[in-house]
């Protein structure tokens, strides 16, 4: 950055060329409203209803006076150009003034593509409120839904392999079943066994020439007696095949942060 001392002893002759440097001195402040984006507003610029007020404007990296007034879809850049006499006669070229407002050309701007910059001194609670957001995905691996394919996963992250197949459960520690953090359990099938059936009873009876001889109410089973020992069999209930427990699904990735 260029700085000047004009307030010296043994006077100082302000040619030109000094001119021109403070020109390129205060130059600096366009770089620094580049930060800002091509269409954004500084400062001012308010929304008065009918009417946008007076303000700052970066356009395309340039730092320009807004001169506001009734609201209208489009932004041109209007150019003033003023001419001076010189010591020789001559009338030249001397300042050209550039400043944005509202009106419409084949280079006009849309309005609503203009945001407002976010005031620095606001950026560091936001940036703090992120960080405590992402602490769980940063630091305790926290895995997260990833609907893509593997071979899209985003660089700093890694396919997560320990949900694989299985429901994620929440812990809860009044219950030993999910009481252990990273535990696993439960099957895809289960075969249900006699001892999970309810408790209720069948009737077999036996006739013979067309009457009843035999009335037989015993526990479920594929196998009764009757009362003088003649056994009678049931016919084959089932097939033993596993019973499938799974709930509707759908098939995703989980990934984790890896750095």
């Amino acid at each position: 950055m260029k700085t000047f001392n004009f307030n010296q002893t043994g006077g100082f002759k302000l040619v030109t060329e000094i001119l021109a440097g403070l020109q390129d001195a205060y130059s600096i402040y366009s770089g620094v409203a580049r930060m800002a984006g091509e269409k954004a507003i500084v400062s001012g610029c308010e929304d008065l209803g009918v009417n946008v007020g007076d303000g700052y404007v970066i356009i395309n990296g340039e730092l320009l006076e807004f001169k506001g007034g009734v609201k209208q879809s489009t932004v041109i850049i209007k150019e003033e150009n003023t001419q001076v006499a010189f010591e020789d006669g001559s009338i030249k070229p001397f300042e050209k003034y550039r400043f944005a407002t509202f009106g419409y050309s084949t280079s006009a701007y849309t309005w609503n593509d203009f945001k407002r910059v976010t005031p620095l001194n606001t950026i560091e609670d936001r940036l703090a409120k992120l960080e405590k957001i992402a602490k769980p995905i940063l630091e305790g691996n926290s895995p997260i839904l990833f609907l893509k394919p593997a071979n899209e996963i985003p660089s700093g992250y890694e396919e997560w392999t320990g949900s694989a197949g299985k429901t994620l459960v929440g812990r809860d520690p009044m219950d030993s079943d999910f009481s252990v953090l990273g535990a696993t359990g439960g099957s895809k099938t289960s075969i249900i066994q006699k001892m999970n059936l309810p408790q209720v009873k069948i009737g077999t009876s036996i006739y013979t020439n067309g009457g009843r001889l035999v009335d037989d109410t015993g526990p479920m089973d594929n196998i009764g007696t009757t009362p003088n020992g003649t056994q009678i069999e049931t016919e084959v209930l089932g097939l033993s095949e596993p019973l499938k427990t799974l709930d509707p699904y759908r098939i995703v990735n989980y990934i984790i942060y890896k750095g």
